[in-house]
């Protein structure tokens, strides 16, 4: 009885959850085999066997490759700048400064951001508008936040009157050399966290230095 009552179940309609647990491993699927071989390298085919899944299921959703593609950059984009950074914190402005740039370079030398890098720059012209989008995610999880971290040490007087728009941006250049290096030549920066550490200090000390002098 419990045999059958079971299989009766699984012939069933899927759950949502169930239905967007596939859809999730869907996108890790076609996540790897895109860094792994490149736009043209990838094939539905592939694709659906990796994941198990029908062709059809991937037309019904996606309707075609760059669809599905475009599925998998979107969500790379919104997932490649981790965590938001906080605007706010009990930290002195140097301390909260180190911290966040600690922050955004670990970050950068994630695997994955490194990964979205270069298929940003391999694929810009088939994908235009993931790069708006992955402007777009940059945008509100890093420079929107460091921003308002700015304007709130601008309001107190602690630093200069700074267009904190293009400190931020500055900032986050700053902690980009490794990312685009790896990306330029196809190796990792492999830094140890003593490195990573001693670099977002000197990157922190370098802005704050300048910030704190002015009147």
């Amino acid at each position: 009885m419990t045999t059958v009552a079971n299989s009766t179940k699984r012939r069933g309609r899927p759950r949502a959850s169930d239905l967007q647990q596939r859809s999730h491993d869907l996108l890790d699927v076609a996540e790897m085999a895109l860094v792994e071989l490149g736009y043209e390298g990838v094939t539905l085919n592939l694709i659906a066997k990796r994941a198990s899944v029908s062709k059809r299921t991937i037309y019904a959703k996606y309707g075609d490759k760059k669809g599905l593609l475009e599925a998998v950059l979107k969500r790379m984009s919104v997932g490649t700048f981790g965590p938001e950074l906080s605007a706010e914190d009990d930290l002195p402005f140097l301390d909260g400064l180190r911290w966040r740039a600690e922050r955004v370079l670990r970050n950068n030398l994630r695997p994955g951001a490194i990964a979205i890098a270069a298929i940003a720059i391999r694929e810009s012209k088939r994908f235009p508008e993931f790069l708006v989008t992955m402007l777009e995610a940059k945008r509100m999880y890093q420079q929107d936040p460091l921003r308002l971290y700015f304007e709130r040490f601008k309001d107190r007087g602690i630093i200069g009157d700074v267009d904190c728009v293009a400190l931020a941006s500055m900032f986050l250049w700053m902690l980009s050399e490794d990312m685009i290096n790896t990306v330029a030549t196809g190796v990792a920066a492999g830094d140890s966290d003593d490195i990573i550490t001693a670099k977002a200090e000197l990157v922190a000390n370098m802005l704050a230095g300048t910030l704190l002098r002015m009147d």
